[in-house]
């Protein structure tokens, strides 16, 4: 059986979200979506197509040495968060109980606010609202 997964998290938006860095700042919370039914899952491509066209119209090439110093001090603290990481949750590269620790869910949608710059409607927002709603009635 061919097995793909993803992470979804908001940790790319700025990295107070790796943890407890600072006390009061948020602590973001990960999903782990893995997919048994051999990559044909819709999320699974929803995500992939997502990530293209993030890849396409928004990322920019740093060539290699042509890094500035920013690129690589950032590259050593996030090495830094990851051991101390590691000493906090030894089994991070271990854990194997993944599997029982997850819910089945039978339908995963993916929603975003699109990749463009500026104010855009909120759509996450409006959908989160509208999903409770619905929970109401």
């Amino acid at each position: 059986m061919t097995l793909s997964m993803y992470l979804l998290g908001g940790r790319n938006s700025n990295d107070i979200f790796l943890g407890n860095q600072t006390k009061g700042i948020n602590e973001d919370r990960d999903i782990l979506v893995y997919d048994t039914s051999e990559g044909q899952g819709e999320s699974l491509n929803q995500l992939e197509d997502y990530f293209h066209k993030i890849w396409k119209e928004s990322c920019v090439s740093i060539k290699k040495g042509k890094q500035s110093s920013r690129y690589t001090d950032a590259y050593r603290h996030m090495e830094e968060i990851y051991i101390s990481l590691l000493k906090r949750y030894n089994d991070i590269e271990t854990y194997s109980a993944w599997e029982k620790d997850t819910i089945e869910a039978n339908k995963i949608t993916l929603i975003n606010n699109g990749i463009e710059a500026g104010r855009k409607t909120p759509q996450v927002l409006q959908t989160i609202q509208f999903l409770l709603k619905m929970q109401i009635m």
